[in-house]
């Protein structure tokens, strides 16, 4: 072989990674570019975009709030400071605020980041490019994938992803680095530094982020085979910093009821029967929806599901037994089960009372797939097989991601999915859907999809609240109080349920009801002119003049503009001046 020879060969490999970027990138795009196109869904708009969290005129105090650790949201404030950017740059430069595509293209653009970082992770340890960059596509391409990338409000997820796989590169390169001590003390300790700091931003994103520490350490002690002594003391500076976060986010769920989730004895269970479920999704990702309805509840219902211990803990068991030949397969299974350990089951957390597992709790788990992924090719010898199976695969999951994502085009395809799939599992799919029904208009779908959620979880308060908004708007009214007060004696005690309570007691004339509910509403949200003005025409039935010209008066302080107010306030003067007469 000539020089000339070896030179066009070593430009060759030079070459390849380039390849490799550029058809990852075009790869993703191709089958992620429709979700520019999806509306907002579920808790979007609902919870974390809304107007009150976003007002017109944005302070620095309101973005103050997102870091307040005080807050009732859940703690995501770097998350939040994301979607703040977003807000005021689509309402100076395009003119809408709330333009999902913006959103969207934020979540795309977040993913394809962390694919192409964890394609780098991938080419470090396993030093082989094809390898690599077969295990970075099934990351980025598992269907498991698609609702972290088509729901806006997993944003939390993909910056969580992306502040952990960068804390993995600098943790790794800080490993790599340490034959370098002795001559360039600052280097290593620089990278280690750097690493504790993107781990507090991916805790800060979503708090679930808090396991990337026992990640690192099972990257340290089983990638890298340091002395366990030396893995664990590496990481308790670790686990010290998101302490604080650990405990915020405890709190937050301090208002859950106490018989909320599972029984202690019970959780192992709950945590094997999601290992189970995830472990097989990854392999046959078919039927994958919003909300799977395996609640702790359903999941104990079953003698066989204390049985889904076996297959986990025989792979973990054989992994260990053949460990010399399996370091590499143990240490991805390792890092896949740490990545949704705090929302397995172990503990409780707000979604259980939907669903133990879902999608997108797999996002950071799928590192560990990609490590599994990118070691078997790497182990296949025949380069010709490999690649031949690698694309066969990359193709059978670029379509099947391409499907699933339609799921996510708005309201109705989400919760058909879901109800098509799991018709008997899950109320909140109901609820969703007929809520939707509701804001169009059609009252019949919107009863019948309300009286199944109800059917499957009779304890589901909310839904009684949207079922009551039914019967009022179809002018059923004593059907309506009955549906409110049923939600608020199962704990739903919000302002809008108190306020159309009163409208419907005011609709058959039970005007002294109607202004304690009123009442009740304005001591949740004093700030609601429509209420004082309500109350105020209670009052005027109940010839109580002077009260409702004092909360017509309250309401036109709050909204000036308020005709309706105005108008009342002077016929109730009107009213009270004619009564004077009389009395005289």
């Amino acid at each position: 072989m000539t020089k000339k020879q070896k030179k066009s060969k070593t430009q060759e490999y030079i070459k390849l990674p380039k390849i490799l970027y550029f058809s990852l990138l075009f790869i993703l795009i191709i089958v992620y570019a429709q979700v520019r196109n999806f509306d907002f869904v579920w808790d979007d708009r609902e919870l974390y975009l809304t107007e009150e969290n976003f007002p017109q005129k944005f302070s620095f105090n309101d973005y103050l709030k997102f870091w307040d650790p005080a807050s009732e949201k859940m703690y995501i404030p770097i998350t939040y400071t994301i979607w703040t950017l977003a807000a005021n740059t689509s309402e100076k430069n395009i003119k809408e605020k709330f333009n999902p595509a913006i959103y969207h293209t934020i979540n795309l653009i977040i993913h394809i980041i962390n694919t192409f970082i964890v394609l780098i992770l991938l080419k470090k340890l396993l030093k082989n490019d094809w390898a690599s960059f077969f295990g970075a596509l099934i990351f980025g391409l598992h269907p498991l994938q698609a609702e972290a990338v088509a729901w806006i409000s997993e944003l939390r997820g993909l910056l969580a992803g992306l502040f952990a796989f960068i804390t993995f590169l600098l943790y790794i390169k800080y490993l790599e680095s340490r034959g370098e001590w002795i001559n360039k003390r600052i280097q290593p300790n620089l990278y280690y530094y750097f690493s504790m700091l993107f781990t507090f931003l991916s805790v800060l994103s979503k708090p679930s982020a808090i396991v990337i520490p026992l990640i690192i350490f099972f990257i340290d002690y089983f990638l890298f085979q340091r002395k366990i002594s030396l893995s664990i003391k590496s990481i308790i500076p670790f686990l010290i910093m998101i302490i604080p976060i650990m405990i915020r986010a405890k709190l937050a769920e301090s208002a859950l009821p106490p018989d909320f989730g599972s029984p202690l004895w019970a959780r192992p269970f709950i945590f094997f029967d999601s290992l189970q479920f995830y472990l097989l999704k990854v392999i046959f990702p078919l039927d994958l929806a919003a909300d799977y309805g395996r609640k702790p509840d359903y999941v104990l219902s079953s003698t066989s599901y204390y049985l889904a211990w076996i297959l986990p803990v025989l792979l973990l068991g054989l992994l260990i037994y053949t460990i010399k030949q399996t370091r590499i397969y143990l240490a991805s299974y390792l890092i896949f089960i740490a990545g949704f350990l705090a929302l397995s089951g172990l503990v409780t957390f707000y979604f259980q009372d939907w669903s133990t597992v879902a999608d997108r709790y797999l996002y950071i788990s799928f590192f560990g797939v990609s490590i599994a992924i990118a070691k078997i090719f790497s182990d296949i010898k025949n380069n010709i097989l490999s690649k031949t199976i690698g694309i066969f695969t990359i193709i059978i999951y670029a379509v099947l991601t391409f499907n699933q994502l339609k799921i996510w085009q708005n309201e109705f395809t989400l919760w058909d999915n879901n109800i098509n799939k799991y018709p008997d599992k899950s109320a909140h799919s109901y609820t969703g859907r007929g809520y939707k029904f509701l804001d169009k208009g059609e009252y019949q779908k919107a009863l019948n999809d309300f009286n199944k959620a109800i059917e499957l979880n009779p304890k589901y308060s909310r839904v009684y609240y949207n079922r009551g908004i039914v019967f009022y708007d179809t002018e059923y009214y004593q059907k309506a109080i009955d549906d409110y007060t049923r939600a608020i004696e199962l704990g739903f005690k919000h302002y809008d349920v108190f306020n159309n309570r009163g409208l419907s007691y005011a609709a058959i004339n039970k005007f002294d009801s109607a202004t304690s509910d009123y009442t009740s509403a304005l001591m949740i949200n004093p700030n609601q002119a429509d209420t004082y003005v309500n109350r105020g025409i209670s009052y005027a039935q109940l010839n109580n003049f002077e009260l409702a010209i004092k909360d017509f008066q309250t309401a036109l302080s709050l909204n000036p503009n308020d005709e309706n107010a105005r108008e009342n306030l002077r016929y109730a003067q009107e009213l009270l001046r004619l009564s004077k007469e009389n009395r005289q």
